[in-house]
């Protein structure tokens, strides 16, 4: 007869005993220590818990040293089918790229920004990154981000106008956040 341990409850009521779990409580999310622990998640199914043990529950046992752990729920991950990346033809052409700096307000988001950004080069964009951030102030209402944008096209040399366009389609697309354009 095997019996099967069950995995850290993080947060779930356990009676499993396992090390994760005080021995005065049966809340493993008590375990964890508070800013040293981290859960991971597939979207939003939760796949397991990665972090330090907390001090307290580290002297009950008497240990003395610092100990992490990590559990996944790896029947969840082995039960998905991988996907098999697709290798994109090499262009024989030159890219293009040209940075933008935003102020931009704390309630946008840089992802908000780059997905704008990322639309607004449509077919061309091949990629966009945010390079720097830069605020004043904590309190600040507003941050400055720069993202640099790469265009291409597979079948020929961007032209001035066609980078000139994308260009004003993307600060178009930020405006429309909120984003102003530095100088």
């Amino acid at each position: 007869m095997s019996t099967r341990r069950k995995p850290w409850a993080g947060g779930r009521k356990s009676s499993s005993g396992t090390f994760g779990d005080s021995p005065s409580s049966t809340d493993a999310s008590t375990s964890r220590h508070a800013t040293r622990s981290a859960t991971l998640a597939r979207g939003k199914q939760v796949v397991g818990y990665v972090g330090e043990i907390d001090r307290q529950v580290l002297a009950k046992y008497g240990i003395e040293e610092r100990v992490a752990c990590l559990e996944v729920d790896a029947s969840v991950l082995l039960g998905e089918s991988p996907k098999v990346p697709l290798a994109k033809p090499v262009s024989r052409f030159p890219s293009t790229d040209f940075d933008l700096a935003f102020t931009v307000p704390t309630k946008v988001t840089a992802a908000a920004v780059q997905r704008a950004l990322r639309q607004a080069s449509g077919a061309l964009g091949e990629d966009v990154s945010l390079f720097d951030v830069f605020r004043k102030a904590a309190t600040d209402e507003s941050r400055s981000l720069a993202y640099r944008v790469r265009l291409r096209a597979g079948d020929r040399t961007l032209t001035d106008a066609e980078v000139s366009a994308t260009r004003a389609a993307c600060i178009k697309a930020a405006e429309k956040l909120g984003c102003t354009l530095r100088g």
